[in-house]
Formats: C-alpha cells, sequence, structure tokens
C-alpha cells in the first residue's frame, strides 16, 4: 500500500515524522500502541490483529529476511550474522560482537520498520540529537551504525552511508577518573592484603589490563622468559588482526599477591560463590569494593589511566607505555611501532615503575 493512500483500518493513526517518514499507532480506547513495519506489511498485519484482538503482539515474533527486506530491521539481522562470523573467523572481538548486536537490537525496536536502503542523513541525524542527554550511549549508537552502513555500503548492499559526516555529541567529560595515590591507599585501608579486592587492585595496578582480560588472567598465563617471570596474555578487545600479545614482567608485589591466598588456579579472581567472575560481574563487585571505601565516581579503568600516567611521570616512553597497556596505534599512543621489541620496552617500564612506593 502507497503511504500517500487512506489507510482502511479502523483504529489506525498515522503520523507524520520529522524526518519525513510516517508513524502508525493503534488508538483504542486507554490503548496506544506504534505498529511495526508499514501496512500491510506480515510484522504490521500480526501486530495489528493483536490488538484488534484484545491481546499482546509478540513483539520479537520471528520474520524470515525475505518479510523484512529493506528495512532497518532486515539490515541489522544481515550485520548481526556477519559479526558473529567475524568472530568465528577471528576478525571481531566477541564483545564488540555483544556490545553492537544489544545497541543495535534495541535500535531496531523503534526504528526496525524504516527505510534502510534510502534513509536519509537527517533522519540519522534528529534520532542522534534527541539521545544528546545521553552522550555516552548515543555516541555508542552512532559508531554502531556506522560500522553497520560501512560494511553494507561494502558488501553493496547500500549506496550510501547515511551516518557519513555526522559527528559525535560533544561530552564535558574527560572520561573515567584516573585514581591517584590518595585513592590507592584509601582503597587499601579497606581492603588489606589477603582480600579479593585488594587482589583485584594489584593486578589492576600492575598491568594495567582492561576488565575483560582481567577476570580471565590466571596461573597459565605466568610464564618465564631468560629467568624473567612474565604475564603473558593476548587481549581480549579486537580481532585476531587488532587483538595485542601483552607480556610484562611481574614486579614483587604483584607475584605475592597472585601466588597467595585468595588468588585462585585458572582465574586469580574468584567470587564470593568460587566461580570467575564476569566482565559486567566484576565491574559491579568492583564499585562496591570502591564504595565501601569511600570512593564515588572511580572504577576499575581508572586505574589503566593511572596506571599510564604512573608509567609516564616515571619517565617512560611512548612505546613502553603501549608495551603495558597494549596501545595499537596513534590515536590511543601517540606513535606505534610494530616493529618494536615489546618484551624489551615492558620490561625498561616496569623497572622504572618498580622504583615507586606501594605502602600495602
Amino acid at each position: 500500500m502507497a503511504e500517500n493512500m487512506k489507510i482502511n483500518l479502523p483504529y489506525i493513526q498515522r503520523d507524520r515524522m520529522r524526518d519525513g517518514s510516517w508513524r502508525y499507532r493503534f488508538r483504542r480506547g486507554a490503548t496506544r500502541k506504534t505498529l511495526p513495519g508499514k501496512p500491510n506489511s506480515p510484522e504490521f498485519m500480526a501486530a495489528y490483529d493483536a490488538l484488534l484482538n484484545g491481546t499482546t503482539p509478540a513483539s520479537n515474533a520471528p520474520l524470515t529476511l525475505a518479510e523484512t527486506r529493506g528495512t532497518v530491521r532486515w539490515l541489522i539481522e544481515l550485520y548481526t550474522r556477519h559479526m558473529a562470523s567475524a568472530v568465528k573467523a577471528g576478525t571481531m572481538s566477541p564483545l564488540t560482537h555483544k556490545q553492537r548486536a544489544n545497541i543495535l537490537g534495541r535500535f531496531a525496536l523503534e526504528h526496525g520498520h524504516r527505510d534502510a536502503l534510502h534513509i536519509p542523513t537527517r533522519a540519522i541525524r534528529i534520532i542522534i540529537n534527541k539521545g544528546a542527554a545521553k552522550p555516552g550511549a548515543t555516541n555508542n549508537l552512532l559508531k554502531s551504525l556506522r560500522a553497520m552502513f560501512k560494511w553494507a555500503v561494502d558488501t553493496g548492499l547500500c549506496d550510501t552511508d547515511p551516518t557519513a559526516g555526522l559527528r559525535k555529541i560533544p561530552t564535558n567529560s574527560s572520561g573515567f577518573i584516573a585514581w591517584d595515590a590518595t585513592d590507592l591507599a584509601k582503597f587499601q585501608q579497606t581492603h588489606p592484603r589477603g582480600t579479593t579486592a585488594n587482589l583485584a587492585l594489584m593486578i589492576l595496578i600492575f598491568t594495567a589490563c582492561r576488565r575483560s582480560d582481567l577476570v580471565k588472567l590466571g596461573r597459565q598465563h605466568i610464564t618465564e622468559i631468560d629467568g624473567l617471570k612474565c604475564l603473558s596474555f593476548t587481549q581480549a578487545k579486537g580481532g585476531n588482526n587488532e587483538r595485542q600479545r601483552v607480556t610484562i614482567p611481574i614486579l614483587p608485589p604483584l607475584y605475592r599477591a597472585i601466588t597467595s591466598p585468595p588468588a585462585g588456579e585458572m582465574t586469580f579472581l574468584m567470587s564470593a560463590q568460587g566461580k570467575p567472575f564476569s566482565t559486567a560481574g566484576f565491574g559491579m563487585r568492583f564499585k562496591k569494593w570502591c564504595l565501601q571505601a569511600g570512593l564515588e565516581n572511580r572504577s576499575a579503568h581508572g586505574i589503566r589511566k593511572a596506571a599510564g600516567a604512573l608509567l609516564a611521570n616515571a619517565g617512560c616512553t611512548q612505546h613502553e607505555i603501549m608495551a603495558i597497556h597494549g596501545h595499537a596505534d596513534a590515536r590511543t599512543s601517540d606513535i606505534y611501532t610494530r616493529t618494536a621489541d615489546r618484551l624489551t620496552l615492558a620490561k625498561s617500564a616496569m623497572d622504572k615503575f618498580a622504583k615507586i612506593e606501594w605502602g600495602t
């Protein structure tokens, strides 16, 4: 049915959106429901019939690709399948896949009926501008949409990328707050050596790793190179072509922490139930530990930032910091040399880091 034709369906209201598209709503009594797709499409009629009969439409009713062809929902489904294949091939991180799939899935709930092949840039701009109050989440949405449409153009599904030229929403925040010496001291006073919280702090300080790596580190990652004990692991973030192999000499405070209770075997960090933490679970637990220590607005990632600043203050070079953090490009650590001896640089960095007094 052409959208400029009269709709002969009871209780349907059609509204013109700011970007020029149409929204269809079912209105009867107290019931107000936006319908997916366009009139006469399978998803539209299924939802309409359900509401007409007084039942709740199945918002997650499975639809074939043929039934949704050309819609945003269709494109998201294809891109999600592509991401799953990329994870299997090792060219995309499972974490990236999960994050983008969740973001795009939420986007599809409201905008899945739109025409993906001809959606104008102004429509995406309006959606992004509406999210200005939540710049972090909205910028992640733009990043996910940009990745999807770039893939769609590269594979010939779309002729143009409607996100091209759109800018992220500016934020006043500089990101996660980096910890200082006072923060570290307060945390250790509340969580002394021998606690899981203190163990987590020691690993975070002396490896500068991300949460996604922290929850997987265990004794199998301890190796000895030329008589020097090291932690060696491949970062979880990025695909096989992007993930960095990080090898870091183990300083005495870290060695004591990971070889003494409560450190586990295959994973150093264990929950109160004796199980490894999930990435999200550790984040929530660490937040509680911070609040117990009177440290609001502090996070595990803030320690990673603090480690970078401490390394720099200790006189470490850009490449030495990159070797510890696993940075891979100029956007993160200024200049990156792929031929650099990362272990040698890490040794040099940790020698300097070892001169810092750590208290407990």
